[in-house]
């Protein structure tokens, strides 16, 4: 098995290859969702967290960071949706 460097550079290309994933539904999703209007202030509202984030500033979880992003018509119901998984 291996171990120090060799096991945490698998460790981040495994967690790096997850987000991708990840992202591309939710983006692709969120394509099929939202007017352009919307998708444009939610990619402003979360650069201006950007910096907050890095900094470790911001104690919420993902769902909550997601929602706050949202355009108001899916907050709550995301909210909810999330809740009951």
């Amino acid at each position: 098995m291996p171990t120090g460097p060799i096991r945490q550079k698998k460790l981040k290309d495994s967690i790096e290859h997850h987000v991708r994933e990840e992202e591309g539904k939710f983006f692709d999703a969120a394509k099929q969702l939202f007017i352009d209007e919307e998708a444009q202030a939610m990619a402003e509202a979360f650069e201006q967290l950007k910096p907050k984030i890095r900094e470790g500033n911001i104690v919420q979880s993902t769902v909550d960071l997601i929602a706050n992003l949202m355009p108001p018509r899916f907050a709550a119901p995301f909210r909810e949706m999330t809740s009951n998984q």
